[in-house]
Formats: C-alpha cells, structure tokens, sequence
C-alpha cells in the first residue's frame, strides 16, 4: 500500500524508485533530486536498487545516525558515490543499459559545473567535489582531476564492492567515516532513530553549500538552490497554545510591529480572506544600518550590535530564547556578507545604477504627462468658463505645459523565503541597484521583503520613502513564502499612501514564482478537506491577488529569478508584465523594459 499522497516531481521520482526496486508498494525514505527540482533518475534508480539488494531500513538508520553531525551534508554525498558503485556492480549484469544512464549522469555533472558561478564555486566541500568530479570523470572518460595521497585512498575506498550484502555495506560505510573523518559510528549501533522524513527542521538553515544532488527525506521538496524544505506535515504547524511564544520569536527576530493594534487588526480585516483567513501578519521595519568602511568604527558597531541582541534575548526566559539569538547572529553576518558582496560588483553596479536613471528619466519624459497651463484655445476649463462672459477672459482653455509631473512612487517586494538563501547577496545588490536608479530618476522608493513562518506572513520594510537605500543590506532569507498574504498586504499599504487619482503606483515583484506555505489553506464548504498552499493552489490565490493590486490601480511586475521548472509559473501569476534575470548585469534593461510597459499600459487605461 502507498503510505503518501506524492505530487509533481515526488510522483516522478517514486516512479523510478519502483521499478528499480521491483516494489509498488514500497515507501522509499530518499529521493534524489538535482539542483533545480527536477528528479534526478539515475539516482532515483540507486535508491530502488538499495531496496532490491539490501535490508533498507538499516541502511536509512546508518545514513541518519550522523544527521546531528556539522558534516553530515558532506557524508551524504560521500557515502551515495559508495552505493551508487555498489548497486551498480549488482545491477548491471542484469541491466545492461545502465551503463549508458551511469554516463549520461556523469555527463549532467559537469554540465552542472561549467554553469556554476563563482560563488556559488567557493561554497563547495573541495574534497567532496574532488570525488565527484574524480567518479564522473572516470565513468565518462575524461582527465582524471588532482588528487592529493589522502584523496586517492578515499576515492579506493568509495569503490564499495557489488559482493556487498548488507552487513557489509554498513560495515564499509562506517569504515570509511572513521579512517577519513573520525567518526564513530558505533555509538549509535543497535538503535534504530526516528525516520528521516519525520524530522523538523530548524526554519532557517545556514550555510548549506550548493550540490550538484540532493537525496532528500521523501516527505521534503527541494528547491531551484538545492535546499531542501520542510515537509508540509501537520506536526510543523503552530496551533493557538503556541500563539504567545510564536508572538515572541517574531518579535525577538524581526522586531516590534510598526502598526498599533487598532490599526493592524483593520489590516488583518481586509488581507486575512479566503485561503489566507488563517494567517497572522507582522509588519515590522528593518531600520537604518551603517555600513562605514572604516575597521575601528565597524568593531565598535558589531561590539554594539551584539550587546543590544543579547539584551533582547535575555527578556525572553522561555525555550525560544537559543533560537532568537541564533537568527539575530545570523542576520548580522548576512548584512555583512550583503555588503561585502556588493563592494566587489561596486563599478559594474554603479554604471548600471546611472544607466538605468538615465533610461528612467528618458521613459518619464515620454509617458509622464505635461502640466496644463491657461490659453486662448484648447480644452475648455470647466471651473473657468463663467470667466469669459463675465470678465471677457478668454484664457479659459487649457494645453500641455513644457513642465512634466512625476507623480509616482515605486515599491520593490522581495520573496526573502528559504529558497533564496543562495542568492541573498545577489537579490539584495539587485534590489539596492533598482533603488538607487529609481531614486536618481526623482520617484521615491519603498523596499519591502517578506516571508512566512510560525503561521505569521512576516513584511519587513528594508527602506522606507525618502530614506537612504542601505537598509536594503538588511536582506535575510529563511521560512516559507506565502505570496497571496503578502501582496494582498502591500495592496493595503498602497491604499494607505494617497487618493490622488493621478497617483501612480509601480510594484515591481522580485519573485522566483513558487508560493510555497506550510499553513493550509481552509476548506472552502462542507465536507472538503484543507488543501496544501502549494503548487497549482499557491500561484492560484497569488493570481488573484496580483488582479485586485491591478484592479485597485496598481501597476504589478514581477522580476523573475528562480529556477527554469517555475518559469511556467510566471505569465499565470502576472500575464505579459514580467521579465527574466538570470544574471545581475540584466537587471537595467529588465527594469526598463518593465517601468516602460507599466506607465504604457496605465496610460493606454
């Protein structure tokens, strides 16, 4: 019997499972997928073959007993070239064909790596890409790569044999883990640890290196980085008892709510509707950070950075206390590493901020309409009619003035989920930049990030109307992202700014099109069951909210960057009024074909 429901890309993937493991009835605790969602088959294959070939269960307890370990993700990916060699000597005699598939993975792996960046380069394990790119190259014939002494004995030792029977294979594994790393597996042996998929994760995961694989807890998805999220599992979700410490950490994290409560309860009346009745909202405000150069002024400011966290961790006395401190720590290093990575873009960013003003004040000077002054002839005014019978003025018509009014804000809302923890540095360039630009081109920018978590849709105002762009360094990703909530709330807030009908509004959406939300959405009649805020239900509700933002007058783009398996997503959420960055010196001429689009389409309304 089928113990889950699986859907999308975990349906193709258990596929591939069953066959290999001649079961369909198997619950496989893996699955293998590569970095941009998609299943990876070959390994999918690996997996069916351990079910085939050797006790599962076992081997699942070995894998977890090291999940607590720093290098656990390094272990991972070191043990499955072991089994993938195994199994592949067991198979193949009866298989002939997955030689063929065996290169055809390799082949995929360096595909993978002559598209990787830079940084996404200096994340990596080196003595785990080593083995991989040693295997691959093997198994596809190219030049085997460098290997130091201790690297070759390793990579002898991952050729796990196809005589290996169960015992054997733990035996092999934990031999390996012991001589290379020093790790005792013993300690664990005989107990047998809960299942993988059922552990809960911490809702921000730090650091994790971006992988060629993923072999996942079948109750996870992966996203178009790599990471793996967390399972939409009910022992995850926040009921009431737990209403006053989630209150907490939200504040503790992201701090006090900017709105007082009459004011926030009118919000949560008109954002808390239909699939988002049952989601809190926090709207916080990231405040002004410095960010002198200057080493002495930095360490005075990270010395009183850390004592200011510490006193806010220290009014917190129950169990969220470890995992607020955790998250301020790590906001700061981002902010940090934010910078950081933008000084070294510093010149290519700076031409494309003044490029991009100039190209704005162009379009502004196009689309924007002239002042109307008095004339002799033209469009009659109505409120100045009486004057021309009355006082003999005839200067009661009106024609285009030379003077252009630039009555126009702009907002950037950036999906700061846990999928964009890779590129934290580059979403939060990318942001200051269009900031900056719109800023020079004389329309006042707001900057706005959000994510879910704790059943709260959290907004955090990065830059505020009129204030320096620098808060935008403030970017951290983490949590869910529920889309609909957020944009319903930025719909609010626009209704907030000014009833001058001449008011234009532009919401640039920087999004990679995947709402992703643990809190379900309710049932809708009798009888249904809450349906998961996900997949075709998730860019559904967002839909919906991206028409009443345009039906409210709000000009809606979005700015895509995320991965190619979502880009489907995209033209259903914001029809044509989108465009695709895949790289940061894109982003001028996205932004400008977007603002010119945007103001055509108000005008053409």
């Amino acid at each position: 019997m089928i113990k889950r429901n699986y859907s999308g890309n975990q349906r193709k993937a258990c596929n591939v499972i069953w066959n290999a493991a001649g079961r369909y009835d198997y619950d496989p605790p893996f699955m293998a997928f590569r970095t941009n969602g998609t299943p990876d088959f070959y390994f999918n294959m690996v997996i069916g073959f351990i079910e085939k070939y050797f006790d599962s269960g076992r081997v699942e307890v070995f894998l977890e007993s090291y999940r607590q370990d720093r290098r656990a993700d390094e272990f991972d990916d070191l043990l499955w070239l072991g089994i993938e060699n195994c199994v592949y000597e067991k198979e193949l005699a009866s298989r002939p064909i997955l030689s063929a598939l065996r290169k055809k993975r390799g082949e995929e792996f360096f595909r993978y790596a002559q598209d990787m960046s830079e940084q996404q380069m200096m994340l990596q394990s080196m003595p785990v890409w080593n083995q991989q790119e040693a295997r691959w190259a093997e198994v596809t014939g190219r030049r085997m790569p460098l290997l130091s002494g201790r690297e070759k004995r390793m990579q002898e030792s991952l050729r796990f044999s196809g005589n290996f029977g169960t015992d054997d294979l733990i035996q092999a594994m934990g031999d390996f883990l012991g001589t290379f790393f020093d790790f005792d597996s013993g300690r664990v042996s005989g107990s047998r640890l809960g299942p993988v998929r059922n552990r809960i994760f911490h809702f921000l995961h730090r650091g994790r290196p971006v992988r060629d694989l993923l072999i996942v807890p079948a109750g996870g998805t992966v996203s178009e980085n790599g990471l793996v999220t967390l399972p939409h599992d009910a022992d995850l979700r926040r009921g009431s008892g737990r209403a006053e410490k989630d209150e907490k950490y939200i504040r503790g994290c992201f701090g006090d709510c900017v709105y007082d409560e009459a004011r926030m309860e009118m919000l949560r009346a008109e954002v808390c509707t239909g699939a988002d009745q049952n989601v809190r909202l926090w709207l916080s405000s990231a405040g002004k950070m410095s960010f002198d150069t200057e080493p002495s002024d930095r360490d005075t400011r990270k010395e009183q950075t850390e004592k200011r966290d510490r006193t806010l961790a220290k009014k917190l006395s129950d169990s969220c206390e470890r995992d607020i401190r955790m998250t301020l720590s790590d906001r700061r290093r981002q902010a940090e590493k934010n910078l950081e990575f933008y000084k070294t873009w510093q010149l290519p960013a700076r031409e494309a901020v003044r490029k991009l003003a100039q190209e704005t004040e162009a379009i502004l000077a196009t689309y924007m309409r002239h002042l109307p002054t008095g004339a002799r002839a033209g469009s009659l005014c109505a409120e100045k009619a009486w004057r021309l019978p009355v006082l003999s003025d005839p200067a009661v018509f009106l024609k285009p003035g030379d003077e252009t009014e630039h009555h126009i804000t702009a907002d950037l809302l950036l999906d700061a989920s846990q999928s964009r923890m890779n590129d934290q540095e580059v979403i939060a360039a990318e942001a200051y930049i269009t900031a900056k630009a719109l800023s020079r081109a004389g329309i006042p920018v707001r900057v706005v990030d959000f994510h879910s978590l704790r059943g709260y849709t959290v907004l955090e105002i990065l830059k505020d109307y009129g204030e320096d762009p620098e808060g935008i360094f403030r970017y951290f990703a983490g949590g869910w992202n529920r889309d609909s909530a957020a944009l319903k709330c930025m719909r609010a807030l626009l209704h907030d700014q000014t009833g001058d009908p001449d008011h234009i509004r532009l919401l640039f959406v920087l999004t990679d099109a995947s709402p992703n939300d643990d809190l379900p959405i309710p049932p809708s009649g009798n009888g249904k069951r809450p349906r998961e805020y996900e997949g075709a239900a998730g860019v559904r509700e967002t839909a919906a909210a991206v028409k009443a933002l345009r039906e409210d007058g709000v000009c809606t783009a979005a700015v895509f960057h995320g991965a190619s398996i979502h880009l489907e997503n995209v033209p259903q959420i914001y029809g044509d009024c989108f465009t695709c960055v895949r790289r940061m010196r894109q982003l001028s001429d996205g932004i400008r074909i977007l603002t010119e689009q945007m103001l055509r389409n108000y005008r053409r309304d």
